[in-house]
């Protein structure tokens, strides 16, 4: 399995120094704390929350055993998915690194591509994603509600602090 880090992301990098290369998604925090209000990058920076409003409504309505979009840590199953999406999303702005899942809550592979639906789709979309229904070239992502282990994490050590100039 394969995670796009941000080199540029403090959290990120801070987190996976102190937990010595582990790193947990905002709703695995959540969960075992018990409280509701760690949130990931990507929801405070997400561009598409309506978006994410209708996944996450299906998601509760009709797939309540799958993980939320929402607070999770998202992985690629393949360095190939990984590389595309990478090239897609970021600019080719982010490193691949190879990952392991650890202390699953929840965990799903789907097609990203469902999500490339026009507006009107969008629910319908969510049922296609959330059944694991794939595209004709599907881009597949790993939704976790757990940690990932980052295999290599030694060799971002240091990061954190230099990004504050530390």
């Amino acid at each position: 399995m394969y995670h796009a880090i941000d080199k540029t992301d403090f959290i990120l990098l801070n987190n996976m120094e102190v937990m010595k290369g582990t790193i947990p998604s905002a709703s695995f925090t959540n969960a075992l704390a018990g409280i509701s209000g760690a949130v990931s990058m990507y929801q405070v920076a997400n561009r598409h929350q309506d978006k994410e409003s209708v996944f996450e409504s299906v998601r509760q309505a009709e797939f309540p055993d799958a993980p939320s979009r929402l607070g999770a840590i998202y992985c690629f199953v393949s360095e190939d998915d990984a590389n595309k999406a990478n090239a897609n999303w970021w600019n080719n702005a982010r490193e691949i690194v190879a990952v392991e899942a650890r202390d699953i809550i929840a965990m799903g592979v789907y097609d990203s591509k469902q999500l490339d639906a026009p507006q009107s789709d969008w629910e319908e979309a969510a049922r296609r994603y959330f059944s694991g229904e794939h595209t004709a070239e599907p881009v597949l992502e790993v939704v976790i509600c757990g940690r990932i282990h980052i295999y290599d994490w030694e060799n971002y050590k240091g990061l954190a602090s230099a990004l504050l100039n530390i």
